[in-house]
C-alpha cells in the first residue's frame, strides 16, 4: 500500500503532468486590475500577498521532508544490497526524484490561463482531471497520515534511546534497560497540538530550518561515530553483493530484505507529496512560500536540486561508511538500535536531534492534511465574519434569509450531533433494563420510545420557524415563546437547562467511572478477577473537567461537528464491543437464565423491587432517547453571533436548501434508527448472555473481564464519547442568562455612537441592568458570611430568649435603616449619589463626610484582611479534617495557613482586575450559592446530631456563671455575642455602591424603571428575610445541638468530625464565598475611591487614565489600565501581608465592626432620613428615631469593650508565623 501511494505521488502523476516541459518555458499571466490596484506592490498577480519564500527556505522545507532518521538505517540497506547495487540505487533514485520534481515544479501554473495551483490535487485536476484527482488525494493524504503516525513512533523511540543510553552507560552494555515510550508519544503529541496551530507553510519556515540543522547534526554524528569506529580498526565484513546467503541470511530473507532495502532508499527521497504545497501555501489567503519574481518554478527547481544533492551526499556518506564500519551485521539504526554505546552523551544529543527534527517534519506533513483535506469532506466550515466585513464579501449568496451567514450543516453533521446526544454509555445498561422488563415488554418499550421520540422530534423540527413571519427560532425556549408563550416559556427553560446541567454532571461522573474501569481491568488481568482493587476517580474527574474547560471555548454548535463525529464513532465502537463480547459468550455456551417477563419475583427480586426496578428500567429506556433538549440548538446554532454592519447574525447548522426542517427530520430518523438498532443489539444480546443477573453496565461493572485490553479500549471510547457529548449538552448553557447578569463597557458605546436614546439613563450613563435578584445576591453575599456558623456560640452566651430576640431585632433595625438609606440615593434635586460619602455630603455635609469615609473605608479594609485570614482557616480545616479522619480525632494535626493566605491573595490579584461592581455579578451569584451551601451543611449536620440524640445542655440565659464561665467572662462574651449578631447584618457599608457602582462611569446596578429605591427596598427585604431565617436556623439548631459548649465555628473549630468529605466541601464553599465577597462587595469601593481621586488629580496622565486592549487566551479582548493593575495588585498584596503578620486580626476586625456599625448602619441613615423628610424636632417620630440611635450606640460600645477584651487575650497568645494546631 505504501509503495503504491509513493509511486502514484512521486512518479506516475509528475510524468503525465510534465509530458512537455519544454513548451512551458514562460507564462502569460492575465492582468488582474482588482488585485494590483488593491495594494500596489504588496500583492502578487493572483491578488494574494507578495510571496516571501526563497531558495533557502524552500530547500529547508525539502531537506526537512527528505532527510529523516531513516538516513541512519541506510547502512543496513547497503548491507542487504552490497556496495555496487546499494550505491547505484542511491544515486539513481536521487536523479529520478530530481527529474520528476522539476516536472512537478513546472506544473505549478495551469496550462492555459496561467493561474496558480496551490496543491498537488489542484495540479492533477488542471492537467489530468477525472478520477485521477481522487486517486491523487488518496495517495497523497494516505501517505501524509502514515508519515505523521510513523514520525510519532520514531520520535518516541529516539527519546527512549536516550534513557537506554544513559542506563547502558551506568549499568553496562548488557544491562536490561526498559523504558516506556507511551508517555513520550503523548508528550510528542502535545507539542504537535501546539505547533499545529501555525496556519501556513511559510510560518513553518523557522521549524524547517531548525529541522534541517538537526538532520545534519544527527547524520553527521552517525557518520562521525562510524568513521571513528573505522579509524580504530573496527571493520565489519562487507561484500560486493551485501549479506551472504547461508552465512548472514537465508535465500528468502535475502530476496525480501533486498526489496525492503531498495524501497527504503526510494522512499527516503519522497518529498513530492508536499512539493506543490511548499511552492504555494494552499489554504493561506495571505501567503505563498515562493516569491513571484523570479518565476516560482525556476526557484523550486533550484531548491529541489539543492535539497536532493545535499541529501544524496549525506545518504552516501551515512550508508557507505556505516556499512564499512558494521559490515553485513549493520543495525537498523545506528543510534536507536545501539550500533554505538559510547560516548553516551553524544548518543543522547543525536537522538534528541532526531526528536526535534521529527517535531518539525511532522508539521510539514501535517499541514497539508489538516489544512486542506479535513476542511472539506464533512463540510466542517467555520466563518469569521470580521474578515468578511473587511473585504465586503458578506453579501449576495454568502448570507441566508435572516441576514445570517450561509448555513453549512448537512444531514451527516446533524445526524452526528443527534447520535452523540442519544447514544451514551447508558446503552451498556440496557441489558439490565431488559432483565427487569423481560423480552416482550423490554423490546416493545425500546421500539415504542424510538417511534414516539422520532415522531415528536419531527413535530419540533417543524416549529423551527415562527408561525406567521417565518422567522427562525434559535432555541427551544424561542420555539415555546413563539407558539405557546406565557409561563410555559419559563417552565421549558427550567426543564431544559435543569436537564442539561444534570447531564453534564452525570457525564463527568460516568467518564471517571470508565477511566477507573480501565485500571481495574488491568488489575484483574494481572492479579485475578477476585483481586481487591481501589482507584480514586477524583483525578479522572478533574482531568475530564480540564478537557471540558478547553473544549468549552468552542463558540458554537457547528464548530463542534468534529467532536460529534468523533463521539458518534466512539459510541458505535464501545456499543459494538459490548455486543461482540456478549455474542462471543453466547457462542461459547455461556447463557444466562432469561424469562419473557424478566426477573422472577421471589427468586431474583422481591415484589416491591420488581415493581420499582421495572419503573426504573422503563425510565432508562425512555431517557436514552432524550435529545429533544438540544434539537432546536442543533437546527440553529443559537448564540453564534456575527456583527455585520450593525446587524446581529447567526450561524446555523443546517443549510437553508433544502428547508432545514426536512433535513432535521431526516437527521432525526437516521439518528434514532441507528441508535435503536444498537440499543436492541446491546440490550437483547446482553440479556441473553447474563440473564436476570445482567450487570448495570456491561463494561464498567465487569460483566466481562477478558480480553482486558479490549475492555480498556471500550472504556476509553466511552470517555472520549462523553467528552464530545458533554460539549453538545452543555452548549446551550454557555449562553444562559436567567439572572440577567449583563455587563457593559461604555467605551464601546461612546466609540460607536450607540450610547444614545434608549441606551442611556437620565444621568447619561448606560442603561442600568441590575434586577431585584442581582441586588439581593449582592446583599446576601455581604451579609451571610462564615460568621453564620458562629451564631450558635452567640446564642450560647445570651441564651434562648435574649439571643433570638436580638437576632430578630437587629434584622428589623437593619432593614428599616437600609430603607432610609435607599431613599437617599437621589439628592433632593433628583440627581444620583453614587457613593455613601456622596449621600452624606448632600444631606449632612461638614465633618460628617470625613467621619463617614473613615468608618466606611476603615471597615472595608479591615474586612478584606479578615476575609484573607478566615479563608485560610477554612482551607486549613480541610487538611485537618482529612488528618483527623485518617489518624483519629485526637491526633495532632498541624497545618500552616500562610501558603493558603498567599494563594488566596494570588486569586484576588486576578479578580481585582475586574473593573466594576456589575461585572462582578457572577461572583455574587456564586458567593450566594456558596453561603447557602455551607450554612445548610452546618444546619444539616446539627440537625442530624439532634436526631441521633446528641443534645447539649442549654439554658434560657445561656452559659451558666460558675459552671461554664466566670462572671466577668459571661459579661464580656455576652457583649461580644450581641455585637456579632448586630454586625452580621452590616451591609449598609456598601448599600449605596450596590445601588449605583460608585466610580465606574460605565454602569449602575439597578434599572431606573421602576425607581431604584423601590427595587433596593425589595432587595433589602428579600435578603434580610432570607438571612434571618438562616441565622435563626443555624444559631438555634446549633445551640440545641452543642448547648453551652457550642464552638466558635461549626466547621473550622470541629464541632463535627464526620463525614469528613462533607466538612471539606463546606469549608471549600466558605473559601469560595469569601473570594467572591472580598472582591465583589468590600474591595471594589476601596479600589474605585482611590482611582477616582487619582483620575481627578492627574487627568492628563496616560498611565492613570488610558485603557489598553489586550487579547487574553480563553477570555478574548480585555481592557487593561496599568494604574488599576498596579494599584489593585499592591492593595491585595498589602492586605495579604497584614493578614500573615497579624493572624489574630479577626479580633481587631470585631473592634472595627463595633466602631463602624453604629455610624454606617444606624446614625447616618437616620440623620439623613430626618433631613430628607424634614422630621420635626422633638416630635414622636423624631424621639423614636433618636432613641433607636442611642440604643444601637450602647450596643456598639458594649460590643467594642467585649472585642477589646478578646483582642487582649489574642495578643497574649500570639505566635508569629505559627502553624494552626
Amino acid at each position: 500500500m505504501s509503495f503504491t501511494l509513493h509511486w502514484l505521488s512521486l512518479y506516475h502523476f509528475p510524468l503525465f503532468l510534465g509530458f512537455s516541459p519544454l513548451e512551458m518555458k514562460s507564462f502569460h499571466t492575465e492582468y488582474n486590475p482588482s488585485a494590483v490596484e488593491a495594494a500596489g506592490n504588496n500583492f502578487d498577480d493572483d491578488g494574494r500577498e507578495k510571496r516571501t519564500g526563497t531558495v533557502m527556505t524552500a530547500s529547508a522545507h525539502i531537506i526537512t521532508a527528505v532527510i529523516g532518521s531513516g538516513v541512519l538505517s541506510l547502512a543496513w540497506a547497503i548491507a542487504q544490497l552490497g556496495w555496487v547495487a546499494g550505491t547505484v540505487i542511491l544515486v539513481t533514485f536521487a536523479v529520478i526524484n530530481y527529474f520528476t520534481s522539476t516536472m512537478l515544479a513546472d506544473c505549478y501554473r495551469s496550462p492555459d490561463t496561467g493561474i496558480r495551483n496551490y496543491n498537488y490535487m489542484d495540479v492533477v485536476r488542471a492537467y489530468l482531471g477525472g478520477w485521477k484527482v481522487k486517486l491523487c488525494g488518496l495517495a497523497q493524504y494516505g501517505s501524509l497520515v502514515g508519515i505523521t503516525i510513523g514520525y510519532t513512533i520514531t520520535a518516541s523511540i529516539s527519546l527512549v534511546a536516550i534513557g537506554k543510553a544513559n542506563c547502558f552507560h551506568e549499568k553496562g552494555h548488557g544491562a536490561k534497560c526498559s523504558v516506556s515510550n507511551y508517555p513520550l508519544m503523548a508528550a510528542f503529541g502535545i507539542i504537535q497540538i501546539v505547533l499545529s496551530q501555525i496556519h501556513n507553510f511559510h510560518k513553518l519556515s523557522f521549524l524547517s530550518i531548525i529541522a534541517t540543522v538537526m538532520s545534519f547534526s544527527y547524520a553527521s554524528i552517525g557518520i562521525g561515530l562510524a568513521l571513528a569506529a573505522l579509524a580504530s580498526g573496527k571493520v565489519g565484513k562487507t561484500d560486493l553483493t551485501g549479506t551472504v546467503v547461508g552465512v548472514d541470511v537465508t535465500a528468502s530473507d535475502k530476496i525480501w530484505r533486498s526489496f525492503q532495502a531498495a524501497g527504503d532508499i526510494a522512499f527516503s527521497y519522497a518529498f513530492s507529496v508536499v512539493l506543490v504545497e511548499i511552492q504555494a501555501c494552499i489554504l493561506s489567503i495571505r501567503d505563498d512560500t515562493l516569491r513571484s519574481s523570479p518565476p516560482e518554478n525556476k526557484v523550486m527547481k533550484k531548491a529541489s536540486l539543492a535539497g536532493v544533492s545535499t541529501t544524496t551526499g549525506f545518504y552516501i556518506l551515512c550508508g557507505c561508511i556505516g556499512y564499512a564500519a558494521f559490515g553485513n551485521q549493520a543495525p537498523g539504526d545506528f543510534l536507536t538500535d545501539f550500533g554505538f554505546y559510547e560516548p553516551y552523551w553524544l548518543i543522547d544529543f543525536a537522538n534528541a536531534c532526531i526528536a526535534v527534527h521529527l517535531i518539525a517534519a511532522y508539521q510539514a506533513f501535517r499541514y497539508e492534511f489538516t489544512s486542506r483535506y479535513l476542511v472539506s469532506p464533512l463540510n466542517m466550515k467555520s466563518f469569521d465574519t470580521s474578515s468578511a466585513v473587511e473585504s465586503g464579501t458578506v453579501a449576495g449568496n454568502n448570507v441566508d434569509d435572516d441576514g445570517g451567514e450561509k448555513r453549512t450543516g448537512t444531514l451527516m453533521t446533524a445526524s452526528a450531533h443527534i447520535i452523540t446526544a442519544v447514544i451514551g454509555s447508558g446503552v451498556l445498561s440496557l441489558a439490565w433494563a431488559i432483565a427487569q422488563l423481560g423480552w416482550v415488554a423490554g423490546t416493545v418499550l425500546l421500539v415504542s420510545f424510538a417511534v414516539v421520540v422520532n415522531y415528536t422530534s419531527r413535530m419540533l423540527a417543524d416549529c423551527y420557524r415562527s408561525p406567521d413571519a417565518g422567522t427562525r427560532n434559535n432555541t427551544y425556549m424561542d420555539v415555546v415563546r413563539a407558539y405557546l408563550g406565557g409561563r410555559k416559556v419559563q417552565l421549558c427553560g427550567l426543564a431544559q437547562y435543569g436537564s442539561l446541567v444534570g447531564m453534564t454532571i452525570g457525564y463527568t461522573i460516568t467518564a471517571s467511572i470508565s477511566f477507573v474501569a480501565i485500571g481495574k481491568a488491568n488489575c484483574f488481568h494481572d492479579k485475578g478477577h477476585g483481586a481487591k482493587f481501589s482507584v480514586s476517580n477524583y483525578p479522572a474527574m478533574a482531568a475530564f473537567g480540564i478537557i471540558q474547560i478547553v473544549l468549552s471555548q468552542i463558540p458554537n454548535f457547528h464548530k463542534l461537528s468534529f467532536l460529534s463525529i468523533i463521539a458518534a464513532v466512539m459510541s458505535f465502537s464501545y456499543s459494538s464491543i459490548g455486543t461482540g463480547l456478549a455474542l462471543a459468550d453466547l457462542a461459547s455456551g455461556k447463557v444466562g437464565k432469561t424469562e419473557l417477563t424478566g426477573t422472577v419475583v421471589g427468586v431474583d427480586v422481591t415484589a416491591s423491587d420488581k415493581l420499582w426496578k421495572s419503573f426504573q428500567a422503563a425510565g432508562n429506556i425512555a431517557f436514552s432517547y432524550a435529545y429533544s433538549v438540544v434539537l432546536v440548538e442543533i437546527q440553529a446554532c443559537i448564540f453564534s453571533t456575527r456583527n455585520v454592519g450593525g446587524h446581529t447574525r447567526n450561524s446555523d447548522t443546517l443549510s437553508s436548501s433544502p428547508p432545514e426542517n426536512i433535513v432535521m427530520k431526516k437527521a432525526s430518523i437516521v439518528g434514532v434508527s441507528t441508535a435503536t438498532a444498537f440499543y436492541i443489539l446491546c440490550a437483547c444480546m446482553g440479556y441473553a448472555t447474563f440473564g436476570s443477573q445482567a450487570p448495570g453496565d456491561l463494561l464498567t461493572d465487569f460483566g466481562f473481564y477478558e480480553p482486558y485490553w479490549l475492555i480498556d479500549f471500550a472504556n476509553a471510547c466511552i470517555a472520549v464519547h462523553l467528552i464530545g457529548a458533554y460539549q453538545v449538552k452543555s452548549y446551550s448553557l454557555k449562553y444562559l442568562s436567567p439572572l440577567k447578569m449583563k455587563s457593559f463597557d461604555t467605551s464601546s458605546v461612546v466609540e460607536s455612537g450607540a450610547g444614545a436614546g434608549n441606551n442611556v439613563d437620565d444621568d447619561c450613563r448606560e442603561k442600568r441592568t441590575g434586577t431585584l435578584i442581582t441586588a439581593s445576591a449582592h446583599i446576601i453575599t455581604t451579609v451571610i458570611g462564615s460568621g453564620v456558623l458562629s451564631l450558635a456560640w452567640a446564642i450560647a452566651q445570651l441564651g434562648w430568649v435574649v439571643g433570638t430576640v436580638i437576632l430578630v431585632a437587629f434584622a428589623v433595625i437593619v432593614n428599616y435603616t437600609s430603607r432610609m438609606l435607599a431613599d437617599s440615593y437621589r439628592s433632593p434635586e433628583g440627581t444620583r449619589n453614587y457613593t455613601y460619602m456622596d449621600v452624606v455630603r448632600v444631606y449632612l455635609g461638614g465633618r460628617k463626610v470625613q467621619l463617614c469615609g473613615l468608618a466606611q473605608f476603615g471597615s472595608l479594609v479591615g474586612v478584606t484582611i479578615g476575609y484573607t485570614i478566615t479563608a485560610s482557616i477554612s482551607l486549613v480545616a480541610i487538611g485537618k479534617a482529612n488528618c483527623f479522619h485518617d489518624k483519629g480525632h485526637g491526633a495532632k494535626c498541624s497545618v500552616s495557613n500562610y501558603p493558603l493566605m498567599a494563594a488566596f491573595g494570588i486569586v484576588q490579584i486576578f479578580l481585582s482586575q475586574i473593573p466594576n461592581f456589575h461585572k462582578l455579578s457572577f461572583l455574587s451569584i456564586i458567593a450566594t450559592v456558596m453561603s447557602f451551601s455551607y450554612a445548610s451543611i452546618g444546619f444539616g449536620l446539627a440537625l442530624a446530631a439532634l436526631a441521633s440524640g446528641k443534645v447539649g445542655k442549654t439554658g434560657l440565659t445561656g452559659t451558666v456563671v460558675g459552671v461554664d464561665v466566670t462572671a466577668s467572662d459571661k459579661l464580656w462574651k455576652s457583649f461580644q455575642a450581641a455585637g456579632n449578631i448586630a454586625f452580621s447584618y452590616a451591609y449598609s457599608v456598601v448599600l449605596v455602591e450596590i445601588q449605583a457602582c460608585i466610580l465606574s462611569i460605565n454602569d449602575d446596578t439597578l434599572r431606573s424603571s421602576p425607581p431604584e429605591n423601590k427595587v433596593m427596598k425589595k432587595a433589602s427585604l428579600a435578603a434580610v428575610s432570607t438571612t434571618t431565617a438562616f441565622y435563626i436556623l443555624c444559631g438555634c439548631i446549633g445551640y440545641a445541638t452543642f448547648g453551652n459548649q457550642a464552638p466558635g465555628d461549626f466547621l473550622t473549630d470541629f464541632g463535627f468530625y464526620e463525614p469528613y468529605w462533607l466538612i471539606d466541601f463546606a469549608n471549600a464553599c466558605i473559601a469560595v464565598h469569601l473570594i467572591g465577597a472580598y472582591q465583589q462587595v468590600f474591595a471594589q469601593p476601596i479600589f474605585q475611591f482611590v482611582e477616582k481621586k487619582c483620575n481627578q488629580a492627574w487627568p492628563e496622565s496616560n498611565f492613570i487614565t488610558k485603557e489598553h486592549s489586550m487579547n487574553v487566551p480563553l477570555l478574548g479582548k480585555c481592557r487593561i489600565n496599568f494604574f488599576r493593575l498596579v494599584w489593585r495588585t499592591t492593595y491585595v498584596i498589602f492586605s495579604t501581608v497584614v493578614a500573615m503578620i497579624f493572624p489574630f486580626f479577626n479580633a481587631i476586625l470585631g473592634l472595627i465592626g463595633a466602631v463602624a456599625f453604629w455610624p454606617l448602619t444606624v446614625y447616618f441613615p437616620v440623620e439623613m432620613h430626618i433631613s430628607q423628610k424634614k422630621v420635626k424636632k422633638y416630635s414622636v417620630r423624631w424621639i423614636v428615631l433618636k432613641l433607636l440611635v442611642f440604643v444601637c450606640l450602647i450596643v456598639s460600645l458594649l460590643a467594642a469593650i467585649g472585642s477589646i477584651v478578646g483582642l487582649i487575650s489574642s495578643v497574649k497568645a500570639y505566635k508569629p508565623f505559627h502553624n494552626l494546631d
